[in-house]
């Protein structure tokens, strides 16, 4: 079946700022890539317009009530 969306709307990078939700894994095999994950969830949830819309003990899923709204700066962290 062939897609009627572009490819580039599922491949290469994406705004994440565009997206009405965002998961992300608490734990990784490379724990150092949870840690960024929890660390890009709490400067996502700085925002008054960013709220959690689930949570267990693997995965946290963000709501993002703006999408397109630029959500987070762009750093070193």
């Amino acid at each position: 079946v062939e897609s009627s969306k572009p490819k580039e709307n599922f491949f290469g990078p994406q705004d994440i700022c565009s997206f009405d939700y965002l998961i992300f894994d608490k734990f990784s095999w490379q724990e150092v890539l949870a840690q960024y994950n929890l660390l890009i969830k709490s400067e996502l949830e700085k925002k008054d317009y960013i709220e959690e819309a689930y949570q267990n003990d693997d995965i946290v899923i963000l709501k993002n009530n703006n999408p397109g709204e630029d959500c987070i700066e762009e750093k070193s962290f």
